[in-house]
């Protein structure tokens, strides 16, 4: 697994994802909550596209929950639960490309946005290249989720 080291280090590409079910994350105890987001297009600035598909996060317990983005396909959705995989196998930290927040409800957890690269100009007619403000935007929408723990909206729970 690689980090983009431009613009920032919260984005991550994975060139082969690991394998995961939903049955293999629930016997690890990972969580998936609802969509929640739009897939948005980056360039690298080395002529590579990449598109952003969900979001991991780490609590301070060690829990860990997949964020998926609405409208994720099979091999989109495959490439997160491997993220999730690799965020067990593989503790967060800022050189690997996580970021951290803390939040009143759940206190100090580690967060990541995942990406995978875009494989044809067809994916590229349905996602965008999106703006500083949509990020922020869309990263405010995530934040009140996460601080509202999202417990009435997972799926695929290992609780």
């Amino acid at each position: 697994m690689i980090h983009n080291p431009e613009p920032d280090n919260r984005y991550r590409s994975c060139e082969t994802p690991l394998i995961a079910t939903d049955d293999i994350l629930t016997d690890r105890g990972i969580i998936v909550r609802a969509p929640l987001g739009q897939k948005s297009a980056w360039d690298d600035g080395h002529g590579e596209i990449f598109k952003e598909i969900g979001r991991v996060t780490v609590d301070a317990t060690g829990l860990v929950e997949l964020w998926p983005y609405l409208g994720l396909g099979a091999d989109e959705m495959a490439a997160l639960r491997g993220f999730g995989i690799d965020a067990l196998e593989q503790a967060p930290t800022r050189v690997g490309g996580w970021d951290q927040g803390t939040c009143t409800t759940r206190g100090l957890f580690w967060w990541c946005a995942m990406s995978v690269p875009v494989m044809t100009d067809a994916e590229c007619d349905t996602i965008f290249r999106s703006t500083p403000q949509f990020h922020v935007d869309q990263d405010r929408a995530f934040f009140a989720t996460y601080a509202d723990d999202g417990a009435t909206d997972q799926f695929g729970s290992a609780a």
